[in-house]
């Protein structure tokens, strides 16, 4: 992870977590640790942070959207 990817994901992760519902929250509290769900978080999410586009990276297996940044 570079800094920059490491601070974006930490953010949207603090973002994401702190909007959920209280109960929703006590149901699923390791979502935001689960390894495949971090993965998926970069690549959905990153580009979202920096301005870009929103694409599903992940489902189009390409690390392309993670590493710009």
């Amino acid at each position: 992870l570079t800094r920059h990817e490491a601070n974006t994901t930490q953010s949207v992760t603090f973002v994401r977590r702190s909007s959920l519902p209280s109960s929703m929250d006590h149901t699923i509290p390791h979502l935001g640790f689960h390894p495949l769900f971090s993965q998926a978080h970069r690549s959905y999410f990153i580009r979202f942070e920096d301005g870009g586009p929103l694409r599903p990276c992940a489902l189009l297996n390409s690390h392309r959207c993670v590493y710009w940044a």
